[in-house]
């Protein structure tokens, strides 16, 4: 009985390396597919921005953003406040490339001073809300180790649950992820941030997911984001979402930055 133990233990222990191994390859799929369903030639939608303090006061915003996305897979993007009149003219611009380095500019009205966003501060919360620079970046799959965790509910939703993990702890700002990936449609509708301590730091849930017209993609209408740690929330809610209706690719510049 001894040697059939021991026998069986072994065994397992063989076993064990595959298994992370799947599971891993498995996750990775998963968040290839989930980035794939996300990507569109191009993209537009308007969005309300609203930020609410640990006090519950309340500080709503406006804002638009265009995307387009190349053949060789860069994406560029552009986000643009339009309201109120103390954050108007706000923009971001974001270049995101394949296998190197993404460029991302931040232009501020009131000192009419465009300031490059550097790796280093991809941590940085983004005009006040509680997504960092990181947050608005495309998942980098290659920067990161994922495995599949198992499967639970969301909303009603069967997802996937995924951990994530920097493979370079020095290029993110979270020591981990858990992330639901929906398994029709391949949606992100709930992910928890934890910090470099290993406490939980952020709580991210998406909403009334809806099919956009003449596509087979899927987006969720709202987004909230709450911070466990100084009890912010930040809470934004879009409004018509338009996919592959072309767009100019001046719009991706710092000259138009700056307008």
């Amino acid at each position: 009985m001894y040697k059939l133990t021991l026998f069986y233990t072994a065994f397992l222990l063989c076993l064990l390396p595959a298994i992370v191994t799947a599971q891993s390859e498995r996750g990775y799929d998963i968040m290839h597919r989930c980035d794939e369903e996300a990507i569109a030639d191009d993209e537009y939608f308007q969005l309300s921005m609203t930020l609410t303090n640990k006090q519950g006061q309340e500080r709503k915003r406006t804002l638009e953003q265009h995307t387009k996305t190349d053949v060789s897979g860069n994406r560029s993007s552009m986000i643009k406040f339009l309201s109120p009149a103390d954050v108007a003219g706000t923009g971001f611009l974001a270049i995101e490339y394949s296998g190197r380095d993404d460029d991302q500019w931040l232009y501020l009205p009131a000192f009419r001073k465009t300031r490059r966003i550097s790796p280093n501060n991809e941590s940085d919360y983004f005009v006040g809300s509680d997504f960092t620079f990181e947050d608005l970046n495309r998942e980098d799959l290659e920067e990161h180790t994922y495995s599949l965790e198992g499967e639970e509910t969301v909303d009603g939703a069967a997802c996937f649950l995924i951990h994530a993990m920097p493979k370079d702890p020095k290029s993110s700002g979270y020591s981990k992820r858990e992330l639901w990936v929906t398994q029709d449609n391949y949606v992100l509708v709930q992910a928890k941030f934890y910090d470099g301590t290993g406490e939980m730091l952020k709580e991210y849930h998406a909403s009334d997911i809806k099919n956009i017209a003449s596509t087979t993609k899927w987006r969720p209408y709202r987004m909230e984001m709450q911070n466990h740690q100084n009890g912010h929330q930040t809470v934004l809610e879009f409004d018509n979402i338009v996919l592959n209706e072309g767009v100019d690719e001046q719009l991706f510049t710092q000259r138009f930055l700056q307008k």
